[in-house]
């Protein structure tokens, strides 16, 4: 399959030109049917749903879902553009002297599962009396900045901008509760494993601490194991058609004709 078929071979840059090129006429054309990115789930969501998690189920009684008005660009002071992030708060065991536990969402929708019995972050809040709040990662689900299907909107949407919003929620938000002296700790598994790590690393002093788990930090050539949730994201039609594009457009890629006969779809 066309994981097996990256795994055994390290991609050298004419490679991964071909390849970003039939992967990015792979997305165009999957485009009718993943209209934003609030379609895709992420790993933590298929774990839940594994466990039999309803991950669409309205938030249960005591919990909120909440919207926060987010910065647009971080990086660039005269663009006062902001959206609204959507997040989920579990409060029953904060005694409002507790820390606070933030669980960072990824590369699909979060719910109030997220703040529920379903992580260790709830036996955590038992046990420190600490405020539980999940924060979803701007592009996915309910957290739409702008419209994803136009290409140069996707120039928000970085693990950098990523990071400031959690800072930022931190500082707002924790004003606005009376927890902005308080122990946050974020949580996450995955990328967000990524991020929390990074959140832990870039603002030190907003964060006591950060809880990474299965999170692929280290820089990999040969990430195979990307292809395989490629893969799965695209399902197995749309695979098999980027396998064979890919092979063909490889072997036309060797000779000057076959380089002539490649065309680029214009905008």
């Amino acid at each position: 399959n066309v994981c097996t078929k990256f795994q055994s071979v390290r991609l050298d840059r004419g490679r991964m030109k071909v390849f970003l090129l039939v992967l990015f006429a792979c997305l165009g054309a999957a485009s009718a049917q993943f209209n934003r990115f609030s379609q895709f789930d992420s790993a933590v969501n298929r774990g839940l749903k594994i466990r039999g998690v309803d991950v669409s189920a309205p938030p249960a009684k005591g919990i909120q879902e909440l919207y926060f008005e987010q910065v647009l660009d971080h990086f660039n002071g005269q663009n006062n553009a902001t959206w609204k992030q959507r997040y989920f708060v579990n409060d029953q065991f904060w005694d409002g002297k507790g820390p606070v536990l933030l669980m960072i969402g990824g590369e699909g929708p979060i719910s109030s599962a997220y703040v529920q019995e379903h992580f260790i972050t709830y036996n955590y809040a038992q046990q420190y009396n600490a405020l539980l709040v999940a924060l979803e990662h701007r592009f996915y689900g309910e957290s739409q900045p702008l419209d994803a299907s136009k290409t140069e909107n996707l120039a928000y949407l970085s693990s950098e901008q990523a990071l400031a919003d959690l800072a930022w929620f931190r500082e707002q938000y924790g004003a606005s509760v009376g927890a902005a002296d308080k122990k946050w700790i974020a949580f996450g598994g995955s990328y967000p494993g990524c991020l929390s790590g990074w959140l832990r690393q870039k603002y030190p002093s907003s964060f006591y601490g950060s809880f990474a788990a299965s999170a692929p930090v280290d820089a990999k050539l040969d990430f195979f194991e990307y292809f395989e949730v490629v893969e799965r994201s695209i399902g197995e039609k749309c695979a098999a058609d980027f396998q064979g594009a890919s092979e063909k457009l490889w072997e036309m890629a060797q000779t000057a004709d076959g380089r002539s006969q490649i065309k680029v779809r214009p905008k």
